[in-house]
């Protein structure tokens, strides 16, 4: 992953947080609804660097993010050191009360591996995750309630060197041995006209209430109002006709929220090792 003034840039040689691993990014447990570890300790002049891999779009990058500080700073969101815009970030009133803040309309050009840099300004946060959500996708539905889709993906395995999780790969059925294979995730829209997801998945898995075990893997389907809490219930509905044939051992799966009545809606879906 790259070390101090490569992927990351640490005041501290210390993990302070003392989770996860060694090395000086501090890292926490976040206390957030989903569990899992927070980047703590998060201060002026300090940055990190992703890595990511993305067809050309418009996306929009959410951060939860928290601060007891009675003043924060801002975090400054950079592509490939080309300022994409500022993130103005308020007290949360705790070092665990999350919140999930925006940057709309970041414009990607070209397709290929990019390196996203967040780097804050002014006093400290505790960062939970971040997301790159395409959002043109829905250019010709502008009609509709639905404005997001996205994918979270819990592994970082990338055993072809192409930059995207195999799990992933593996998850949408494309290849994960043939470098630069993408998952694709149709955005559709159902007989009454609300924008759903339809997801590839494998054949012969067990369907729940909102999720699917198929070859190892779970996909967990799930909606929010407000892109902070993902526990909006969802709804399979038929497949839309005329999408392109699945890979081989494939068939899909199409969801949406719900509440018919919604007027802003999101829809994601999180795919983990069984």
């Amino acid at each position: 992953m790259g070390g101090q003034g490569v992927a990351y840039s640490d005041a501290e040689e210390a993990n302070l947080g003392g989770a996860y691993r060694t090395e000086g990014v501090d890292i926490e447990p976040s206390g957030d609804t989903e569990g899992g570890y927070s980047v703590g300790w998060f201060d002026d002049g300090q940055w990190m660097e992703y890595t990511v891999q993305a067809p050309t779009g418009i996306y929009q990058l959410n951060m939860r993010v928290a601060s007891a500080e009675s003043v924060v700073g801002d975090v400054r969101v950079t592509l490939d050191e080309e300022e994409l815009g500022i993130i103005d970030v308020q007290s949360t009133g705790g070092w665990a009360n999350w919140v999930t803040l925006s940057l709309p309309s970041i414009p990607i050009t070209s397709a290929g591996q990019k390196v996203i840099r967040l780097e804050m300004i002014g006093d400290a946060v505790n960062l939970n995750w971040f997301e790159l959500v395409r959002t043109d996708a829905l250019t010709n539905l502008s009609a509709m309630s639905f404005q997001q889709v996205g994918l979270v993906v819990e592994s970082s395995v990338d055993s072809d060197g192409d930059n995207s999780s195999n799990l992933a790969e593996f998850a949408f059925g494309s290849h994960s041995g043939q470098a630069n294979s993408q998952p694709v995730i149709p955005v559709t829209v159902d007989e009454e006209g609300r924008c759903c997801q339809t997801v590839p998945v494998a054949v012969g898995g067990t369907l729940g209430r909102n999720t699917y075990a198929a070859a190892g893997l779970v996909y967990t389907f799930q909606g929010s109002r407000d892109l902070a809490n993902w526990d909006e219930p969802i709804h399979f509905v038929d497949n839309p006709s005329g999408l392109p044939t699945p890979p081989t051992g494939y068939h899909y799966l199409t969801y949406r929220l719900a509440d018919h009545s919604l007027e802003n809606g999101y829809l994601r879906v999180l795919v983990e090792e069984e």
